[in-house]
């Protein structure tokens, strides 16, 4: 309220308006919307100022909003790493001088790429995990929580050595960056994982190809460290191996995975633990059907056609040329088994037993090669019969004249 003697409680420069202005000889409508007008400008005054150019006013951060706090800011004073490894020798496998430390794996096959026939090998992909414990990298921590590392820290503490025997060639994918992952738990305990395309040997037998299955293992185990330093074995049983739903092959049809564990000897080192993933291919038959079999199937029915060439068709032959110009349906069936068998064993091994398709392409070669011996007899045979007929004719022409000559001189 504005007191009597036209004192204004506005501050600032609305004070010197208010001095000026006679209130009180000023109409009641007016002064009910000066009073309001200060009333306002009172207000505004007393609100919390913000500086010009900055952003809105800060408020103190709720509960919900608070982070973890981050471990990798460095503090005042020395550092204290949760994971002293630089206080240990990591060049020595844990509990060394004390029982086998136990290694377990498990495997995910990603996808079986190729199956080569040629190089007797298989191509796969396939993620690697390793467990074990070792005390050195325990840390304290309230959570319970694990921490992720990469490839990085994995050059610095021990891993279990395990390599791929029979392999050919291998590597760790490093697409954006190597492809390995270490996990270490509060306890000590280790996860140790790898994403490894790997190209390994494989053993096949061909005696019943195409019709044939084919048995590949993945074969792994410790290069250093023998049974009594390191014991290697699966993790979950058959439960370690997973493979991908989506893997498929063109030629092969993937019957089943399972793995299997013995122990391996070596004269000059001792035993060790190797560990098998073996799975089971059966080859699909319809591509040989089509490609193979069919094929030859039609070029020994084609070479019946001969068979039912009428033999006085073809004149009398006088040359090896003029033979196979009369003959060609025979000769191109021929060239053309020639041609599939050559095809077939230029996608297989040079291997020294027969096998089944071999046995089938050589039956189909051999009755066509007969159909153009048979066809070559028949024509042979009837040109001997013909000039055996002609001098007959010969003969008995010659035997009329002579009988018509001795006539004629006796009538004469």
């Amino acid at each position: 309220m504005v007191k009597p003697g036209g004192i204004c409680p506005a501050a600032g420069p609305w004070k010197a308006a208010c001095s000026i202005t006679d209130i009180h000889r000023m109409p009641y409508f007016p002064r009910l919307i000066l009073f309001l007008f200060c009333l306002m400008v009172l207000v505004e005054s007393r609100k919390p100022k913000r500086r010009r150019g900055t952003g809105p006013l800060e408020t103190k951060p709720s509960h919900l909003y608070k982070k973890n706090p981050d471990m990798t800011k460095i503090r005042h004073g020395k550092p204290q790493p949760l994971l002293r490894v630089d206080d240990h020798d990591f060049t020595m496998r844990p509990a060394f001088g004390g029982p086998a430390i136990p290694v377990g794996v498990d495997v995910q096959v990603e996808s079986l790429d190729s199956i080569s026939e040629v190089d007797m090998d298989f191509t796969m992909t396939l993620y690697l995990r390793h467990y074990w414990k070792d005390e050195r990298l325990a840390f304290p921590s309230a959570s319970n929580k694990s921490m992720t590392f990469d490839g990085r820290l994995v050059k610095k503490i021990w891993v279990p050595d395990v390599f791929f025997v029979h392999s050919k060639r291998s590597f760790i994918h490093d697409t954006t960056t190597d492809n390995i992952m270490l996990r270490v738990f509060p306890d000590g305990q280790v996860l140790y994982s790898m994403r490894i395309t790997v190209t390994a040997m494989c053993n096949m037998d061909f005696s019943h190809f195409p019709l044939d299955s084919q048995t590949c293992s993945l074969e792994l185990e410790s290069y250093a460290y023998t049974d009594e330093d390191l014991m290697l074995y699966w993790k979950n049983g058959d439960e370690s191996l997973k493979t991908d739903e989506k893997i498929s092959l063109s030629q092969f049809l993937i019957q089943k995975f399972h793995t299997t564990s013995r122990l391996a000897f070596y004269s000059s080192t001792g035993w060790y633990n190797r560990l098998y993933i073996n799975f089971t291919l059966r080859r699909h038959i319809f591509f040989f059907l089509l490609q193979t079999y069919f094929p030859a199937t039609l070029m020994v029915m084609l070479s019946w056609v001969s068979f039912w060439i009428d033999r006085r068709a073809v004149p009398a032959r006088v040359s090896l040329e003029a033979e196979l110009k009369l003959d060609i349906a025979g000769i191109t069936t021929v060239l053309t088994m020639s041609t599939i068998i050559t095809g077939v064993n230029a996608s297989m091994p040079r291997v020294s037993y027969i096998k089944a398709v071999d046995i089938y392409l050589w039956v189909s070669f051999v009755f066509v090669f007969l159909s153009v011996l048979e066809y070559a007899a028949v024509n042979y045979l009837t040109t001997v019969q013909e000039r055996k007929e002609r001098k007959l004719q010969e003969k008995a022409r010659e035997v009329s004249f002579i009988f018509l000559l001795e006539s004629m001189l006796l009538v004469g």
